[in-house]
């Protein structure tokens, strides 16, 4: 008797019979050649019937922080409560004998435009007290002064670790958020002792030569806010800081001018200013800040597998 001519097909399993005739087209059974680089799409349902696999993250460091705040509206409810805070802060000072700055609202004359950017993500209150006010007051009002002061950048950078850390799905604690309490006194202090960039500009060409390093600085220690909270030493942040801005200066810049301007114009709103700035500007700082390190990280894995 005769073999069957589909005997010798037996010997496939229907699993391997179909991945076998898979690799041919319907009609002219040309091999089909498949790129071992190419990822598997994504967005629609598989072979199988399941779901495919989640979308990637944008490559694009401002779009990818974006995604991260509209999958996940939580990030905003820390500087939610820190806007408020402030405007606590703001409240009290304006009811004390300290001397203060109240900044200017629009139509009133005084309204100068300002980058309001400090190098971490953070709110734009609408009082500040010079630390000059402070010399000469008695020991209980130069206490309630300094305790304003304290409690708006605690609260200020309790907000910071807790959005950085909730966007980069890691946990908080207490060595992030003394490592960016003391970036950010730093930072605070070498702002208050330059007085403002009004001053530098003040200062005609020199002051430019002034201002340039001064905004250079902000540049390559965009990312020491998100690498200090992650868990690195404040030494090695501002080492992989300047190492993951190298050759992105522009776009950076443009991030900070973005940030700054906005600032600058939503904390102008009266009454509503400081929650408005604080929660419209902060959390996206925040986010920015994170998208940034992991773009930033990836690029620099992609080169050196190159």
């Amino acid at each position: 008797m005769a073999d069957d001519p589909s005997d010798g097909d037996d010997q496939f399993g229907d699993d391997e019979r179909f991945d076998r005739d898979d690799r041919f087209d319907d009609d002219d059974e040309t091999p089909i050649v498949r790129d071992p680089g190419r990822p598997p799409d994504n967005g629609g349902p598989s072979a199988s019937g399941g779901t495919a696999p989640e979308r990637s993250r944008s490559p694009d460091t401002f779009s990818r922080g974006l995604e991260m705040l509209r999958d996940d509206p939580w990030l905003f409810v820390p500087f939610l409560v820190a806007g408020l805070v402030l405007s606590a802060v703001d409240a009290l000072r304006l009811m004390d004998p300290i001397p203060v700055l109240e900044r200017g609202a629009p139509g009133t004359g005084n309204l100068d435009i300002q980058i309001e950017f400090v190098g971490y993500p953070a709110g734009v209150p609408q009082t500040m007290v010079r630390f000059e006010s402070l010399v000469g007051l008695e020991i209980p009002y130069l206490v309630w002064g300094a305790g304003l002061y304290a409690v708006a950048l605690l609260v200020v950078v309790a907000a910071g670790v807790l959005t950085i850390n909730r966007a980069m799905d890691g946990e908080a604690g207490l060595a992030g958020f003394v490592s960016l309490l003391g970036f950010a006194l730093g930072v605070d202090l070498v702002n208050r002792g330059l007085g403002s960039i009004d001053l530098l500009q003040g200062m005609g060409l020199f002051g430019l030569v002034w201002l340039a390093i001064y905004l250079y600085l902000f540049v390559r220690l965009f990312a020491v806010p998100g690498l200090v909270v992650e868990g690195r030493s404040l030494p090695a942040a501002l080492e992989e800081s300047f190492e993951l801005t190298a050759g992105r200066g522009w776009s950076i810049f443009g991030l900070i001018l973005l940030f700054g301007l906005g600032a600058w114009l939503i904390a102008s709103v009266p009454h509503v200013g400081t929650v408005a700035s604080t929660v419209a500007v902060a959390p996206v700082h925040a986010a920015i800040v994170v998208a940034f390190i992991e773009v930033a990280r990836s690029e620099a894995n992609r080169r050196t597998t190159i």
